[in-house]
């Protein structure tokens, strides 16, 4: 029995839609049922770029015509591609009434020869028809690569069902006069250089329901006024380096995400302090309006992310908050002072750094720790201070947490599970700061880390894994086992190494009756 025939239309749909338009044609072939069922998926992607993968050349190329490795030149490839486009349209809205309401539209197309002026007419005609049908998410990115924008037509900043709106490139929105977007929910603006402050206020007044705003390498913008999102929940900026003031004003407000800026605006949250759950600042720097100073006063504030922000002349760094439950804090810039932390209530904490350790001024005990850093001789004892400081302080996690120490550039692992006495054995390593290269690094986590990303990349043709742990754990059996699934075995031969002359000095010393190491070595096979 041909089970796939039997399959309800709607359900064909969901899975052509998860296809390229290519594999997606090519299951006409399966059965009738099938066989006009790929015009008709409710999800409709056209993407330039992959139907001619040499379109980035031709920005470079003097004459449009000029040959690339083809039989057809770039005019007649992006010609092949519109009426691709438009084949595709008219059988989709031929077939309208076998075919449900179409749920996205996705377009990129490039321009870049004399004929600009006819293709955005047939775009033209491609929106409306696309608004005419009630589409939920329309997705428009032009690229014209000889100063040419695309006027907007009026019609798609005038839908009434248009759920979600991605803009980008080369676009001109100043002709849409009268904005009314009451349906849409997001709304994305990506290099969109056009966009100015008046015309993203305008913008933002026609779609005061909206609930996501997403703004990337918006070059003009310098006063985003977005209080008349009063239902906004996310905002997301990055890249837009002119940008100087951004006011909020929502009581909905949860999530500010704001990156790639070495001097960040002034935030201006009016109202939306009180209900922000997370915060995220990437790749900038920290400004005297910006809402990490503001940590203490968001009462609601559950997940903190810091990543290669840029402290400047900041004396210490203090965050201090009774809500937060997950704080992510990587690579910090400039940092002259030890990190302090009072969040007592933390479940999830990562901190990864070179710089400068933290200390906890309140008892610390997440369900997900992971500490990062690489022991310098310069910052040896500050290091040591706060380790011996944090586990003083009656740290612990419902898993006990393992200590991994790479050393002598990935050859010499030694991995220690911290429980009972083996967190002596760890200061000892730490220590002897003569034995520990610039390259070592030392990952303390409650979990096991990812070892093929983190560890194993790149696997050198020797390397020796040193497990200690007490006689009565299982932590050696449970690591070979996760080893030796990761390393290639026709690659790498993976041993136990008995040899106790082997083991690093500083282990050998506790082979116990209560403790035991076991070292496994995975080198190159060299007869493959």
């Amino acid at each position: 029995m041909d089970m796939i025939s039997q399959l309800p239309e709607h359900i064909i749909h969901d899975i052509l839609s998860c296809v390229s338009n290519k594999d997606s044609a090519r299951t006409c072939v399966l059965s009738r049922t099938w066989r006009h069922l790929h015009a008709t998926k409710p999800i409709m992607v056209f993407n330039h770029f992959e139907f001619d993968p040499h379109v980035y050349a031709h920005r470079f190329i003097p004459n449009s015509n000029r040959q690339l490795p083809s039989t057809k030149t770039p005019s007649e490839k992006k010609e092949l591609f519109m009426d691709y486009v438009d084949s595709s349209m008219k059988r989709f809205f031929h077939q309208q009434h076998h075919s449900p309401r179409l749920r996205k539209f996705d377009l990129t197309c490039c321009t870049y020869d004399d004929a600009t002026e006819r293709d955005f007419g047939r775009i033209d005609q491609w929106l409306r028809d696309v608004i005419h049908n009630g589409t939920d998410t329309l997705c428009l990115h032009i690229i014209s690569y000889r100063d040419h924008t695309y006027p907007l037509p009026q019609c798609v900043l005038a839908s009434q069902m248009l759920h979600e709106l991605c803009l980008s490139g080369s676009l001109l929105l100043d002709a849409c006069r009268n904005i009314s977007l009451p349906s849409l929910r997001v709304l994305t603006l990506c290099n969109v250089h056009n966009v100015h402050d008046d015309l993203a206020k305008h913008l933002f007044s026609g779609c005061q329901f909206a609930e996501v705003l997403r703004i990337k390498d918006c070059r003009n913008l310098v006063d985003l006024q977005a209080s008349s999102l009063a239902r906004l929940v996310e905002l997301s900026i990055e890249s837009c380096s002119f940008l100087r003031t951004v006011e909020i004003c929502s009581l909905n407000f949860q999530l500010f995400s704001y990156s790639r800026s070495k001097i960040p605006p002034d935030i201006i949250l009016l109202g939306a302090s009180k209900t922000l759950r997370k915060l995220k600042q990437e790749i900038c720097g920290i400004g005297p309006q910006s809402p990490f100073h503001q940590v203490s006063t968001f009462i609601q504030l559950e997940e903190l992310v810091l990543e290669y922000v840029d402290f400047g002349k900041l004396p210490k760094m203090r965050i201090s908050s009774q809500s937060l439950k997950k704080l992510v804090i990587r690579s910090l810039q400039n940092m002259k002072g030890v990190v302090e932390i009072e969040c007592p209530n933390l479940d999830a904490m990562e901190y990864t750094s070179n710089l400068m350790p933290f200390h906890s001024l309140s008892p610390l005990n997440p369900k997900h720790f992971r500490l990062e850093f690489h022991l310098l001789a310069f910052q040896h004892v500050i290091w040591l201070e706060a380790l011996q400081m944090l586990f003083s302080n009656g740290f612990s996690t419902t898993k006990y947490p393992k200590a991994i120490i790479v050393l002598k550039d990935h050859k010499e692992v030694v991995i220690l599970d911290l429980d009972g006495g083996l967190i002596e054995i760890m200061f000892s390593f730490l220590c002897r700061v003569e034995d520990l290269e610039s390259t070592s690094k030392i990952i303390i986590a409650s979990s096991f880390v990812d070892l093929k990303n983190e560890i194993l990349t790149p696997m050198p043709p020797y390397m020796a894994f040193n497990m200690a742990s007490s006689c009565t754990s299982n932590f050696s059996q449970i690591f070979s086992e996760k080893l030796s699934r990761i390393i290639v075995p026709r690659s790498y031969i993976v041993e136990k190494d008995t040899t106790t002359v082997n083991i690093p000095f500083v282990l050998r010393e506790y082979l116990t009756s209560s403790y035991q190491v076991t070292r496994i070595v995975s080198k190159w096979d060299w007869t493959v």
